[in-house]
């Protein structure tokens, strides 16, 4: 079967584009407008209000088309779901907050704020806009990406960190320790979205404004380190510090991991670790590709090498993770894992494998892809895909396969579909009533919700799905990985595919027959010297088939991949394999489906 679909150019964040700069409103509120800070009389003393109301949204341009393609998985679909959740979920009534959570056991769905949705799940989503959009090209409601940004932009102190406002906002506090200190806090893990947030607007606007913002964060979060003495550093506290501490360094260390607090006799170590390193080496070695200002550098150095060295996260050995909190180690070992090749610390890249081995020969010992019954929220999925496809490209393993089954076979079915609001929309209307502040159920929340992540909640004891804005950004951003990496360009004047998915590119386009027929289609766009198709490893050498214009061509076999050779522009290469059956016997908690 095929169908008829629309086909976008991908253009990578990293390459330099002009592009004409577009006004859009984007608002930062006065004083006065801003939820309860008429109660707040300190609130102008630390919120810097020079930074601007409005910023540049820049365009997205590229060439798009339809085309026949085959009916199978098309990531493109995933990519605009997931683009409609990251420009509706935010509530303007309270600074744009980015919605939370969203509950599927009512229709209409009960939609929650809260638990960082103001400055660290914000930044998640924001920092993936610009990667969905350079995907699909679209420009549909671009308005809301510069409102979005600048929700916690708004919260920007004049130290550079992002406040959450407390005023007003019970749902604002969601552990004990950042209760008691009962003030506008910033959290370290959110410091380090936002980094990364700023970077990906950087990468495609190329507004100083974000590299300001991120020099004056990262300087100030110099100060605040616990510096070691072989180097390496880290932070007293995951969440709680206020505008008002005259030292930061000073005072007890809280192991706070998300919402538990560990024990405080064995310090900064194992999950609060990660949440204290969290993302600031990617969100380094990105600044410090883009700018190469030292800065960058000596700012995640110390973090990425005391979560190294100090964190026991990881079991140096056998890669067995130590850290309890399964999402936070997988975060951690991505962003080191990008510090590691950015300087080249080999040693580093090797602890961080032997992790990825640990990691998914435990959670998928059966190697199906299938992934239940965790206590965990999926963004190790995404994770776990978004490092399989960083360790293959740079020849540190090769994790195509991984990639391929955990996408396929649980990643993509717990997207929140069309067909799953009309679905929800067919069930009995009912409205809670007594919602809790931060909770609201809007008559049109089943249509706002397309694109989010499920999560399954049978193995705590509840029933029924429900999403976490912490996976709609970690899983939109790995959707940007994910096709970014379908087909790529070599240095060589070679190009490869890694992935079998539809797939449209400025040098080929990509049919993918999977998951119905072992067959994949290349139409060149370009002349290469050499065309790279990775066959499946479950795939039989033997009976693998190659036709170059129609005609059988022989081949070469490279490890996993297909050696077409040299290839010139409008040809088409049809390669073809026979899919092998296997039948499993599991016990699930809950069906998918």
């Amino acid at each position: 079967m095929k169908q008829k679909g629309r086909r976008s150019l991908n253009v990578r964040l990293i390459v330099n584009r002009l592009c004409c700069l577009v006004m859009i409103a984007g608002v930062l509120l006065e004083p006065s407008d801003f939820c309860g800070a008429e109660q707040q009389p300190d609130y102008n003393n630390y919120i810097d209000w020079s930074l601007p109301r409005s910023v540049p949204v820049v365009p997205y341009e590229g060439e798009s088309y339809e085309a026949v393609i085959p009916d199978s998985v098309d990531i493109l679909n995933h990519v605009y779901y997931a683009l409609h959740q990251g420009t509706t979920l935010w509530a303007p009534e309270w600074g744009y907050e980015y919605i939370y959570s969203a509950w599927f056991d009512k229709n209409p769905p009960v939609l929650e704020l809260g638990h960082g949705g103001l400055i660290t799940e914000s930044a998640k989503t924001v920092e993936t806009l610009p990667m969905l959009r350079s995907i699909t090209g679209s420009n549909d409601k671009l308005e809301m990406d510069g409102k979005a940004i600048l929700s916690f932009v708004r919260t920007t102190g004049k130290d550079g960190l992002c406040y959450y406002a407390v005023e007003n906002r019970p749902w604002a506090f969601f552990e004990d320790f950042t209760r008691g200190v009962g003030k506008p806090y910033c959290d370290i893990f959110a410091e380090g979205r936002q980094l990364l947030a700023y970077a990906s607007w950087y990468q495609h606007d190329h507004n100083p404004l974000w590299r300001s913002l991120a020099e004056k964060k990262v300087r100030r979060l110099m100060q605040m380190m616990i510096r070691k003495d072989d180097g390496t550093c880290y932070f007293r506290l995951g969440r709680g510090y206020t505008p008002w501490d005259k030292d930061p360094t000073q005072g007890p260390v809280v192991p706070l991991g998300d919402h538990t607090l560990y024990d405080k006799e064995k310090g900064m170590v194992g999950t609060p670790a990660t949440y204290v390193v969290g993302f600031f080496p990617q969100a380094g070695s990105i600044w410090y590709r883009l700018t190469r200002d030292p800065l960058f550098e000596e700012f995640s150095r110390g973090l990425a090498m005391y979560l190294y060295k100090h964190g026991q996260m990881l079991d140096p050995v056998n890669g067995r993770f130590l850290a309890d909190h399964i999402v936070h180690t997988t975060h951690s070992m991505l962003a080191n894992l990008s510090w590691a090749l950015t300087f080249n610390d080999t040693e580093m890249v090797e602890w961080v494998r032997k992790g990825y081995e640990y990691h998914i020969l435990n959670r998928d010992p059966d190697q199906t892809g299938i992934i239940y019954g965790t206590n965990d929220c999926y963004c190790f999925l995404a994770d776990t895909i978004n490092l399989g496809i960083i360790l293959s490209q740079h020849g540190v393993g090769n994790y195509w396969d991984v990639v391929d089954r955990w996408l396929r076979n649980t990643d993509l079915d717990l997207q929140f579909t069309p067909a799953d609001a009309e679905k929800m929309k067919s069930m009995p209307v009912k409205y809670e009533e007594d919602l809790k502040p931060g909770f609201f159920q809007p008559s049109n929340s089943a249509d706002m919700i397309v694109g989010v992540w499920r999560e399954n909640l049978w193995k705590r004891g509840k029933s029924g799905y429900w999403s976490i804005g912490c996976c709609n950004g970690n899983q939109s951003r790995m959707l940007y990985y994910v096709y970014d990496n379908i087909i790529t360009a070599g240095d060589d004047h070679s190009l490869r595919v890694n992935l079998h998915f539809n797939r449209a590119s400025q040098w080929a386009d990509v049919d993918s027959w999977l998951p119905y027929e072992g067959k994949i289609a290349i139409t060149l766009k370009t002349s290469q010297d050499k065309l790279l198709i990775r066959i499946p490893q479950w795939a039989d050498w033997n009976h693998v088939r190659c036709l170059l214009n129609d005609k059988n061509k022989e081949f070469q076999q490279e490890n996993d991949y297909l050696n077409v050779g040299r290839v010139k522009k409008d040809d088409r290469v049809v390669v073809e394999f026979p899919l092998p059956e296997r039948v499993i016997t599991a016990a699930l908690d809950h069906a998918y489906h």
